[in-house]
């Protein structure tokens, strides 16, 4: 008998207390701890903080992430962007990434969404969970329009949890990836 799958709802109700939220002062120590945790285990540098200069990001951390949704102070070839953590309490787990529009660079890799997990919350059904709010998240941001993911082809994983969505299209192809010559899929969702 197949076992039958658990509503993204579903999920989130039997890991607790998770939220999808904007960045809050009270969860920055398990942010920080987080990029200590985790920065060397992603090649995404851009999608969480160095650890090493916590003191520069700290206390401005909040509000950089406020400008960028506003479009304010953004480094060259950036989009404005909506940030959210996934937090059980005040234990942050996970960043989703919403790009409010795409350049030729994020259509070629990037897309609308970004998703990452800490490391010690791998492997525990929260990608899943995080992944299926960041969709939700960001076609209600979009106003149904839609949406661009894109992964590495060699990180199945992830290849696999988008083929869950309704695909309009997806592609493959040969392309630059964070410095590198990579097979990238793409899936409109």
């Amino acid at each position: 008998m197949k076992k039958e799958r658990l509503s993204a709802v579903e999920e989130v109700e039997k890991f607790g207390n998770l939220r999808l939220i904007k960045p809050e002062q009270n969860c920055v120590e398990s942010y920080y701890n987080a990029c200590k945790e985790s920065y060397n285990d992603t090649p995404h540098k851009y999608i969480i903080h160095n650890p090493d200069e916590y003191k520069q990001w700290k206390d401005t951390i909040i509000l950089d992430y406020e400008n960028s949704e506003k479009g304010i102070n953004l480094p060259e070839g950036f989009v404005p962007s909506t940030t959210l953590w996934l937090c059980d309490e005040t234990e942050y787990l996970g960043t989703v990434n919403i790009r409010h529009r795409l350049t030729p660079a994020l259509e070629n890799f990037g897309g609308h969404v970004g998703v990452f997990l800490r490391t010690s919350a791998r492997g525990k059904g929260l990608g899943r969970v995080i992944s299926d709010l960041a969709v939700k998240e960001t076609k209600k941001m979009l106003n149904d329009k839609p949406i661009l993911i894109t992964c590495l082809k060699r990180n199945t994983r992830a290849v696999e949890s988008v083929r869950r969505y309704n695909i309009i299209k997806e592609e493959t192809e040969v392309t630059e990836a964070d410095g590198n010559v990579e097979e990238v899929v793409r899936f409109w969702l």
